[in-house]
């Protein structure tokens, strides 16, 4: 009979100390792309299993985790849940997801059903209610994790983009193919990753010396029947943008499609760039010029720190930050130009 492997077969196997394997297979600090392939190639090699039970056991706890979020329709949610659910199953617990659609009342019967359930924690994706984000862990008696909202101000752990940054790279890009006129699809007002990508497009155009234009701005609610209904409002003058900024990629491809039916070609007579890229931003047609959020990382990492604090309540609360990149696809090109983009796909 073979003998079970263990995490310290796997560190020497992968040339890592046993803590390094710990935080890949838990997601609970950040680890170089190499040493945690080396991880996971040696975990795979030696059929390593954690071993839930006695974990279980040593826990005292349901094994389970929920999670709140606003709207299950969006592919940002369903990508970034699924590193919640991966990390997850690597440490022996369940999720349970919950989607509130944005309503107070819902929020709140989904806290009674995880009091209920008896949740070890709760990770809430981009809640925008302050109150619910306090009421949980009060409610709930338990840890919780905020992602895309930080938490540091409240003692509570996050995990946040850098959206200005991401914003920025989205508008230096269509500034430096020639645009000066630009629109943009913003998100909704109570949005914080929407306010720092508003700013980023508001002062992206003033070092740019290009006045800011409020007709040029359209407040949409991140579903891309808003993109569909942004177009007639902000191409309704006869001085058209030749540039549109969304601030994420359903809204992006409500825009195109509007733009289409109006006989606008993408990106000869309009450049579009989104914001998110979602798996459907590459299959698009034409593929879409968006910045991506980390989004399988970010779940994986909320789940870290979520892990870290059922283990040891004491810890002070952290906030991690990571960064977008822009990917640059066919959906831009200079003003008037006859070909699409270089189509590459590179990233920066």
């Amino acid at each position: 009979m073979h003998r079970t492997a263990t995490m310290k077969d796997v560190a020497r196997k992968a040339g890592v100390s046993t803590a390094t394997v710990s935080h890949v297979l838990n997601g609970t600090r950040p680890v170089g792309s190499v040493l945690r392939d080396r991880v996971r190639q040696a975990v795979a090699e030696l059929g390593y299993r954690p071993n839930f039970i006695a974990r279980s056991l040593r826990r005292k706890g349901s094994g389970a985790v929920g999670v709140i979020l606003i709207d299950d329709t969006n592919p940002f949610f369903s990508e970034s849940t699924r590193g919640v659910k991966d990390a997850a199953l690597e440490n022996g617990y369940s999720v349970l997801v919950c989607n509130s659609e944005g309503d107070p009342d819902r929020e709140n019967e989904f806290l009674e059903l995880l009091a209920e359930k008896q949740v070890e924690g709760v990770i809430l994706f981009n809640v925008r209610d302050s109150n619910l984000r306090e009421a949980a862990g009060r409610r709930l008696a338990v840890p919780v994790v905020l992602v895309d909202r930080d938490g540091a101000s409240r003692g509570m752990d996050s995990v946040v983009v850098d959206h200005y940054a991401g914003g920025m790279d989205a508008m230096e890009h269509l500034l430096s193919l020639g645009h000066g006129r630009i629109a943009c699809i913003a998100g909704p007002s109570n949005s914080t990753p929407a306010l720092l990508r508003l700013r980023a497009y508001a002062n992206a155009l003033r070092r740019a010396g290009i006045p800011y234009d409020k007709s040029l701005v359209y407040r949409g609610d991140f579903r891309s029947e808003s993109g569909y209904a942004a177009i007639p409002f902000l191409f309704s003058d006869g001085k058209l943008p030749t540039a549109l900024f969304a601030f994420n990629d359903l809204m992006a491809f409500g825009a195109i499609t509007a733009l289409a039916e109006r006989g606008l070609r993408i990106p000869e007579d309009v450049s579009v760039v989104g914001y998110d890229d979602i798996l459907l931003s590459s299959f698009f047609n034409p593929p879409l010029t968006t910045v991506a959020q980390p989004k399988k990382e970010m779940g994986r990492a909320a789940f870290g720190l979520l892990l870290d604090r059922i283990n040891d309540e004491s810890l002070p609360a952290r906030s991690l930050r990571m960064n977008a990149r822009l990917v640059v696809r066919k959906s831009t090109a200079s003003p008037g130009a006859s070909k699409g983009g270089d189509g590459s796909g590179c990233m920066r």
